[in-house]
Order: structure tokens, then sequence, then C-alpha cells
């Protein structure tokens, strides 16, 4: 499987070193563009200190760009700004409106996306007054305390005015010629040498930010504007690739999974092995499971089910009924989800198991952070980690199946861990295949989805499991495997 990140970032790096395009002659020197853009800087009014020579270059970041590219500082080649903090208090804070300028607050710019839904707005006049942070040109709009590293390009196609915390880069392009692509810069900065670049002035505060200054800094790598057309078309169309690449993927996990479900299925319907005289017969299992659970019941170990019930087969009719504590039963033969093989049984989860937890041994996931030796199984994990004192272990030894109100809640775990969220269900099951008992478990929770927690541990002992003999329940465990490796 492809990391579809990593592969991004690998042709975003292979971009900034021209590994994409070749440095033709015809196409210039990005020193004369460099020219132009001084030129162009000064025609348009803005005479502050350029040609600020680069004193530092990291040998990993910018060292292998091409000697036909330049270096500058971001400074040298664009406009770039902020909303002052006197400015919002005395002008912007007492005139939001609700309709008018839209202001671009940190959580409008995504990592390479707009979102135009606006909170707050500034009267037109109001806007006016403050030109420098108008946005009315295609700039690059980056946040400065946040999620450092998030940019996106405004396009223009509007008025606009940046909000707190959200500066600009407005390059020193005219209207009818472009020096420096928008879109070449982002990818610069979407780079690991643009955000390096970006955040080697990153203060180390609570909440991540950099300055105006720092943005000012950024060491950037300028090729010739034909040179940045070609890498924005390649990396577009690259990445294009990526993204069908990333979707095939994603189908392809999820017909994994369907295809795992179907296997698991198979193999609780005693569809991927034979069934062997040699085994014996379920219900003698079955028969073992209820005296060893009366045993632990006798010695106080466990509590009796008083809601337990049990399925048999009645000889004289060959259909299956249902046999609850004061005596009565039913037939259910009609709610059998599927034939069984002779020598199998129906049983229900309490039958062959009992449950070993509850909320009284269960402890916040917010007290578990002290570093100790037992790891923590919560909930809503897909991981296991987290740790605890060793004081509030539960002592297991024996595998046991854990689950919660949805299926990634199933879980196989055959060490010593604590319950660390509410209404966590452990079961520990008896003299059986606990593997088998857990793919049953965890496709039967697949099928309980939309059911609330509330419902799902009661619906969950209601359900029919089918029970093949102990060595059966082996084969299809190491056959469930054996064909999930080769998905």
């Amino acid at each position: 499987m492809i990391d579809i990140n990593k592969a991004k970032q690998k042709i975003l790096d292979l971009a900034l070193q021209g590994k994409f395009t070749e440095q033709l002659a015809d196409d210039g020197n990005a020193q004369f563009l460099y020219e132009e853009i001084i030129r162009e800087r000064e025609s348009q009014g803005y005479k502050a200190k350029v040609n600020k020579k680069i004193e530092r270059v990291d040998e990993e970041i910018l060292s292998d760009v091409p000697h036909s590219w330049l270096l500058t500082y971001v400074e040298n080649i664009a406009f770039v700004t902020k909303l002052a903090g006197f400015e919002y208090t005395k002008l912007i804070a007492n005139n939001l409106t609700e309709t008018g300028v839209p202001l671009f607050k940190g959580k409008n710019i995504q990592e390479n996306r707009l979102l135009l839904e606006f909170e707050s707005y500034i009267p037109m006049d109001v806007s006016n007054s403050l030109p420098r942070s108008q946005l009315n040109k295609k700039c690059l709009l980056v946040p400065y305390v946040g999620t450092i590293g998030n940019i996106a390009i405004f396009d223009g196609s509007f008025k606009a005015h940046l909000g707190s915390n959200v500066g600009k880069i407005e390059f020193y392009n005219r209207n009818d010629k472009k020096f420096i692509l928008e879109e070449f810069a982002l990818i610069f900065f979407k780079s690991k040498y643009g955000y390096l670049e970006l955040t080697k002035h990153k203060k180390a505060t609570a909440q991540e930010s950099i300055s105006i200054n720092a943005i000012r800094d950024v060491v950037f790598p300028l090729p010739t504007i034909n040179e940045q057309k070609q890498i924005v078309a390649i990396v577009g169309e690259l990445f294009k690739l990526i993204d069908k690449i990333d979707e095939a993927q994603k189908k392809y996990e999820k017909d994994k999974e369907v295809l795992k479900s179907k296997i698991i299925e198979a193999g609780i319907r005693g569809k991927l092995t034979k069934q062997l005289k040699s085994d014996g017969n379920a219900s003698d299992l079955l028969d073992e499971i209820r005296k060893e659970k009366e045993m632990l019941i006798k010695e106080g170990k466990i509590k009796r089910d008083k809601k337990e019930t049990y399925i048999y087969k009645n000889p004289k009719d060959n259909l299956y009924y249902e046999k609850y504590q004061d005596g009565t039963e039913k037939c259910i033969n009609d709610e059998l989800p599927f034939e069984i093989p002779e020598n199998w049984v129906w049983c229900h989860l309490n039958n062959i198991s009992y449950n070993v937890g509850n909320t009284s041994n269960q402890i916040k996931t917010s007290e578990t952070q002290q570093k100790g030796e037992v790891p923590v199984v919560s909930q809503g994990q897909d991981m296991i980690d987290g740790y605890t004192n060793e004081i509030n272990k539960i002592i297991n030894n024996v595998p046991i199946i854990i689950f919660g109100d949805h299926t990634r809640c199933v879980k196989y775990i055959d060490f010593d861990f604590v319950v660390g969220a509410d209404g966590v269900k452990l079961h520990k099951v008896v003299k059986c295949d606990d593997k088998y008992i857990y793919y049953w478990m965890k496709l039967i929770a697949k099928q309980m989805t939309s059911n609330g927690y509330a419902r799902h541990h009661s619906l969950l002992l209601e359900e029919i499991a089918p029970l093949p003999p102990l060595a059966e329940q082996e084969r299809i465990v190491k056959r469930i495997e054996e064909l999930y490796n080769i998905v």
C-alpha cells in the first residue's frame, strides 16, 4: 500500500529540487526575473530595503536547487502584512456586521483550500480605511497563530479583509504579467523545505505561532516563470494520479473488509471446514460447560444468570426449542438464521461464557495518565495504549473478549489489562476456542452497529450462536486466519 501523504511530499520535494523539469537557456535566468520583480515593486511604490543577502542555507533544505534558480527572501518579492492589533481594536472590533466585507480568520484557511463561510464582516468604508490588510488581489493567506502550515490561495474574485492572526503574501505581479505563480509558491510552502523555512522562527508557546517577520524571512527558491508553470502542471498531474491511487486503495480496503466479513461468516456457518466424526458432538461440549459454570457458581466465583436460557433439539420432532428457567419453552426453529451440521448445536453467548466486568471495576481514561505496567483498553480504541498503576490491574491469565457499542470495540485480549472507559463489557469464555467466539461476536456486532449501546449488550446475549465441537472450532479459526493472510 502506498502512503499517500509521503508520496505527495516526495513529489513536492523533488519538484523543489528541479527534478521534474529541464533548465533551458531559452527560458532565461531567474536573476533577470528577480530584477524585473524589483522594478515592478518600485513602480508600485514599495521602497523598502531589498537585496537582503542570503546568509544561511541549510544543506538539507535548499542546497539542491538548480544553479539557474535564485534564492531570495520572501520580503524581497512579495508584500507581506497582517491586520495590526491596534487596527483591530480601534476600527474592526466595534464595527463588526452580519453583511459587508468578510473577514478571513484562521479557521477559514485549511490545507490548500479556503472555507468561505464567514463569521464576521465589516462595512466597506472600514475596509477601505485599512488598505494594507485589504484582500483584493490574488495572494496566499497564511495563519501565523494556531495550525502553522495551513496555507491557501485567495483568488481575488471578491472583496475581503484579513482578520486576526492571518497574514497575506501578495507577490509583485503585474495585471498583464506574472512573475511568480501563487500555485508554485503554494507547492514550495507545502514541501518539507517550505515548512521548515516557515517554522524556523516558531515560538515555543502553548499555541504555536510565528511572526509576520518570520514569513518575510523565508528563503524562497525562484525559478524562471516558464519553469514555474511546468512545475505547477507536473505536480498537478502527479497529484491527480496519487488521488486516483488513494481512491483505489480506499476501495480495496473497503472491499477487503467486506471479504473478511464474508470469510468469517463462511467459517461460522461451517463452510470452511469438514465435520469429522472424531470431533464428537458439540452437545457434549455444552454439557461440560454447564458443569464448569455450576462449579464456579457454587464456589462463589461467578453469579448465576437469572435470564439464561438453553436451546435444545427435540429428537421427537427434530425441531429446536428454547427452555426458560421457569420450565416453559417455545419452538424457535423459524428463528434460526441458517442450518448447521448435525454435530453442532445452537446456544447463546451467556451459555458458554460469563461476564467478568462492569462499571464497578472500570476507571476513567483521564485517570490513567500516570505511567505504569498494565495497558488500558478503552471502548473506542482501535489501538491499545495508555498505562496505569499495577493496583488497578484485572488479572485475566486466560483470554477475554471485550466489546462495546460498535464493531471496532470487539477485541480479543490475551494479556492483563485495565478497563478504561464506561460501558465496556468483558466476557470470559468457558471450554471453547476464544478466537472462534471472538470471530462470531465480531460478525454479529457488525450487524448491530445501528443499535445504541444501551441495548447492544442484551441483544448480543440474546443472539443465537452456532457452536461446533472444540476441535472444529480450532480448525475454523486456523482457516479464517489463513484466508485473512492472503486477502
